[in-house]
């Protein structure tokens, strides 16, 4: 059986080699193909965490210091909340109508207010009970 072996290695030497150069050519294709997870895609906009009341939110009262996630992305800060009653987003729309005078319009959600060079606008979700504030920058 080893004789045998050894026999066929001898006689297809060069179909072996071609066939090993063939998987590491697909492998290094695969390698080049994948994104890497450390690369950046310039195509997405950048994103940082920001501290509500700087920038974009200044002067704009905060729903709650316990966002689920408050990110800044090129000219938007967006504030997410989890587990948000609807009283508790009218006592918010409240706020934002005594303290800036901001009376986003509709009745339904989403619902938005230009304010000065800034767009508030607010999203609710009463079946997932999920809320966000998203000031963006307007031109």
């Amino acid at each position: 059986m080893k004789e045998k072996a050894i026999d066929f290695l001898k006689k297809n030497y060069i179909l072996i080699i071609c066939a090993v150069c063939v998987i590491i050519s697909i492998a290094a294709l695969i390698t080049a193909l994948v994104p890497s997870q450390n690369s950046v895609d310039e195509s997405e906009p950048a994103v940082s965490s920001v501290e509500w009341g700087n920038g974009l939110t200044e002067g704009i009262p905060e729903f709650s210091p316990s966002a689920a996630s408050l990110i800044s992305a090129d000219n938007s800060v967006a504030a997410y909340y989890e587990n948000v009653s609807g009283e508790q987003i009218n006592e918010y729309l409240q706020t934002l109508k005594s303290e800036c005078g901001i009376e986003l319009s509709g009745e339904g959600f989403p619902r938005s207010a230009k304010w000065g060079e800034r767009l508030i606008t607010v999203h609710y979700n009463a079946t997932d009970m999920l809320f966000s504030v998203t000031v963006s920058a307007v031109e």
